[in-house]
C-alpha cells in the first residue's frame, strides 16, 4: 500500500519540507527480537518468512 505525504496528518506534513518525503516499503525476510531478563537469560525470538507464512524460533539463555 502506498501513501503520499498528502494523506498524512497536518502535524506530520508540517515537519516535512518540500522534496524531503520518502516512502519505504519494506518486505522483511527475517525479524529478530530480544527480551531482556534480570538473570541475563534473555529470550531470543526469530521470525523467518517462508513463502506467505512465518516460522518462529524461540531460544533462551539456558539453551
Amino acid at each position: 500500500m502506498c501513501r503520499t505525504l498528502a494523506a498524512r496528518s497536518p502535524d506530520a506534513r508540517a515537519a516535512v519540507g518540500a522534496g524531503d518525503w520518502r516512502l519505504w516499503h519494506l518486505r522483511p525476510t527475517r525479524v529478530e527480537h530480544w527480551q531482556g531478563s534480570p538473570d541475563r537469560r534473555h529470550t531470543r525470538v526469530v521470525d523467518v518468512r517462508n513463502g506467505d507464512d512465518w516460522v518462529r524460533e524461540v531460544t533462551t539463555g539456558s539453551e
